[in-house]
């Protein structure tokens, strides 16, 4: 619904992509799967890039959250 909402205001919306990636226990030696993220960053820094070459801005500021 929010990515519906941000096209309804004319704002472009570039999805990024959950790839599986296996893994390996440190202590059992298992391996099971989990997902990580992808593209986002890549995504996010030539938007940046391409905004700032095109002078639509004079300060950018990224707020990122870790786990």
């Amino acid at each position: 619904m929010y990515v519906c909402a941000l096209e309804q205001k004319n704002i472009e919306v570039i999805l990024g992509a959950f790839r599986a990636m296996d893994r390996t226990c440190r202590t059992c030696h298992k391996t099971y799967q989990t997902y990580e993220e992808k593209q986002t960053d890549v995504n996010i820094a030539i938007k940046l890039l391409e905004t700032a070459v095109l002078d639509e801005w004079d300060i950018a500021f990224i707020v990122s959250g870790s786990k």
